[in-house]
């Protein structure tokens, strides 16, 4: 009896230990239900199918101590698959280094399948084995084979391409069965989705057409028919018919590049094709007939008096007074249209010129001559008029004048100047090794030397300069540059003059670096009201900013205080908006030093930094209107378009104080406005909608107006859109290799082993007896 409960026992213990056993090889074999083959076919580790079919035209042995596969077709050694492999799958199928490097370098390979197999190889062991240098080969007889595995090589560390080949590419993991064996891994692209199903293309007619009594078709207009960015669809020229293409849903541009003689070209039309609909400026165009009508061209004013012979004389104002050479001349139309430009050559210009104004410019004036005013003038009848009176002989003269030169400076002798460089000590010794240019106030060198300690003296003309230092000693700043003028025997920096004409630069010892920071402090901050109780306050938006302007905390109060964790530094507490009825405090400037913080180099009581708002003066009231009662509506952009719940709203005046802010609730909201303009906005829409758009609107003489137009029973309404839902996802993931097997599956099987082998044995039982 004992010994038929023990066989029991062991057969259900065996049964169970199956179960799960198969469970695991379950779990394993989830990865594929195929078995592989490899061969090293032309040095590129083909893996096949069981049936022959190549799975994979090459593959990359993953540790270099194992065996790799043989040559024959036969192959050496079984694999099974692993799709999608992670990191982890790459980790513990013995996959070592970096495997978004790894991943990098298989990708290289897809995109670039000239790539050589060998050099792929070596540079994946390169990685995996941390860059060792027995797979560093240099391929130096084959410059080609050395650019591949350089290129390789820098596309392994660019990380830029990384959310493509995340996207994109599908790593094998191929596992051999027999453990003396290489694992092997290879990767391909995936395939695309098919692109959605496009609507079909809609027939569209263009029409050129004349303004014109009758509006007939043009013939001889340049026509060009582009998409929205700016690619071409068609170009024509019209031929007195109407033009028809079929074209896809989207924007377009019918453009005229040339009218026909007598018209002008029209404005370009902007046009949108969608669901077999010609749409111009939101209105469908009848029979999706497109039409561009031209102008005729202005005509020119009928022919006037013939043109009038003027001449121009350019000449010297000297005793002779004769005609000069080498003055650039202009002569323009009233509207600054050219009419001829010369340069003078001794000889007088003629010019015929029909009726009208004209101006007479010399651009350049001959050397030692000054530029001569401008002459405006009139052509009329046969006249050339200046000034209202006509010109002898049509001759316009227009005189240069001799530039004044200025006088000679009484030359001085040179002035001696000495240059000291001194460091900012105690002592102020001159200092050694510092690198100093001496310029004119043209840039041109006077004297480049190297300080040795002593003082140097030049002589130098009056004149501006400057001592410039282009290098400093070690331990020393380089020093501002000093510009100076030498005059009368004088040195003057600044309008002082130097004594003893000796000009000292001085170079400051650099500053040497911060000590450790302090820690943190707590600071706080306040924002109370200026009234009897001194309430703090709700609604003021703060901004707390670094010295440089960098943005620390911005808040809205809440009526308590709040406290920050500052480093040392200075800061500004900055009130960007009141609250309704106050006004805007003064920033207030702060310094936090040794845990303590400062205003105006006192300490503040218990680090609290309390701003204050005082009330705004209320102007007197004017005679005004009665308020004016107005509602507001947040409605849904649906079928019963219901009034909307949790949409958190907030009016404000033009200055952008605030009225009210509320959270719908499904009902309309009504005020009682004065005359003035306000905007209604939505802070936050409820879960599903999207924010609307504010609207500013109105009220005046009890009414509200939005966009110069009386809104029906003075009640403002706000439509919110559903928010467009993201596609469904269709990705099917295949299941990860490692995760572990069910518990729960592990538990049923069990029980439902035991209860098998239970019923077996009462019925031998019962056939026994």
């Amino acid at each position: 009896m004992t010994g038929r409960i023990i066989k029991k026992w062991m057969s259900l213990l065996l049964a169970v230990t199956m179960l799960i056993s198969m469970a695991s090889l379950n779990v394993s074999a989830s990865e594929t239900d195929k078995t592989y083959k490899a061969y090293d076919a032309s040095q590129h580790r083909k893996v096949i199918t069981q049936n022959g079919t190549t799975d994979s035209e090459w593959s990359l042995c993953m540790t270099s101590t194992k065996r790799s596969p043989g040559t024959s077709t036969e192959a050496t050694g079984e694999y099974s698959k692993n799709e999608n492999a992670t990191k982890d799958t790459y980790t513990r199928n013995s996959g070592k280094g970096d495997f978004q490097k790894i991943k990098r370098m298989l990708f290289y390979k897809l995109k670039h399948p000239e790539l050589n197999y060998q050099v792929l190889q070596n540079e994946y062991y390169y990685q995996q084995d941390n860059k060792a240098k027995s797979y560093d080969t240099k391929y130096s007889q084959n410059p080609q084979l050395n650019k591949q595995k350089q290129d390789l090589r820098n596309f392994a560390e660019d990380s830029s391409h990384d959310d493509e080949i995340n996207s994109k590419m599908e790593v094998f993991i191929y596992k051999a069965k027999n453990q003396l064996m290489q694992n092997l891994i290879s990767a391909k692209l995936k395939e695309l989705p098919p692109p959605p199903p496009s609507t079909p293309p809609t027939k569209v007619k263009f029409s050129k057409k004349a303004l014109t009594e009758n509006g007939e078709e043009l013939k001889g207009a340049t026509i060009r028919l582009t998409k929205e960015d700016g690619s071409l669809v068609e170009e024509w020229v019209t031929d007195g018919t109407v033009k028809e293409f079929e074209l896809k849903d989207g924007k377009y541009t019918f453009t005229e590049i040339s009218a026909p003689a007598k018209y002008q070209v029209a404005t370009a039309i902007t046009f949108e094709v969608k669901n077999g609909k010609a749409i111009v400026k939101g209105i469908e165009v009848t029979g999706n007939t497109i039409v561009m009508v031209d102008k005729l061209k202005e005509l020119p004013p009928p022919p006037s008096t013939p043109p009038t012979k003027v001449k121009f004389s350019k000449k010297a104002l000297t005793e002779n007074g004769e005609e000069l050479k080498g003055a650039t001349i202009r002569l323009t139309k009233e509207d600054g249209g050219l009419v001829e430009e010369w340069v003078t050559d001794g000889t007088v210009k003629e010019f015929e010129l029909k009726d009208g104004k004209y101006t007479f410019t010399e651009i350049s004036a001959p050397a030692k001559y000054q530029v001569a005013t401008a002459i405006t003038f009139e052509v009329k009848n046969g006249k050339a008029i200046v000034k209202g009176i006509e010109v002898t002989g049509n001759t316009i003269v227009m005189v240069d004048k001799l530039k004044e030169l200025p006088p000679p400076p009484p030359s001085t002798p040179p002035t001696k100047v000495k240059f000291s460089k001194k460091a900012l000590t105690e002592n102020g010794e001159e200092l050694k090794g510092a690198t100093i240019r001496l310029t004119k106030e043209d840039g041109s060198l006077v004297e480049e030397w190297v300080t040795d300690g002593t003082v140097k003296e030049f002589e130098l003309k009056d004149g501006k300069y400057t001592f410039t230092e282009i290098s400093a000693p070690a331990k020393y700043q380089v020093a501002t540059a000093i510009t100076f003028e030498v005059k009368n025997g004088k040195a003057i920096v600044k309008g002082i003059e130097v004594t003893g004409n000796t000009i000292v630069m001085v170079d400051k010892l650099k500053e040497l670096p911060p000590p450790p920071s302090t820690p943190p402090t707590k600071v706080k901050f306040s924002k109370k009201a200026l009234t009897e109780n001194g309430e703090e306050l709700k609604g003021a938006t703060i901004r707390l900013t670094k010295e440089d302007g960098g943005l620390v905390e911005e808040w809205v109060t809440d009526g308590t205080v709040k406290e920050f964790e500052l480093k040392d530094g200075k800061y500004t507490f900055t009130e960007i908006s009141a609250p309704a009825k106050y006004q805007v405090a003064t920033a207030i400037t702060f310094e936090v030093k040794n845990g303590k913080a400062i205003v105006k180099g006192i300490e503040v009581t218990g680090n609290t930094i309390v701003m204050v708002d005082k009330l705004k003066e209320l102007p007197p009231p004017p005679p005004s209107t009665p308020p004016t009662k107005v509602k507001f509506s947040k409605k849904a952009l649906t079928e019963n378009g219901e009034e909307l719940k949790g949409a958190t709203i907030r009016l404000t005046k033009e200055d952008g104080s605030l009225v009210e802010e509320w959270v719908t609730d499904g009902t309309v909201k009504e005020f009682e406005l004065k005359d003035g303009k306000y905007t209604f906005t939505e802070i936050s829409a409820p879960a599903k909608y999207q924010v609307a758009t504010a609207i500013t609107f109105e009220v005046k003489n009890g009414k509200a107006i939005v966009k110069g137009i009386e809104v029906t029973g003075n009640t403002i309404v706000m439509v919110d859109k559903l928010k467009e839902l993201p596609p469904p996802n269709t990705n099917k993931t295949l299941p990860k290799t490692g995760e572990g097997t069910n518990i729960s599956l592990y538990a049923w099987l069990m029980l439902t082993s035991g209860a098998l082998l239970v019923l077996i044995g009462y019925r031998r039982r019962n056939h026994a007896k």
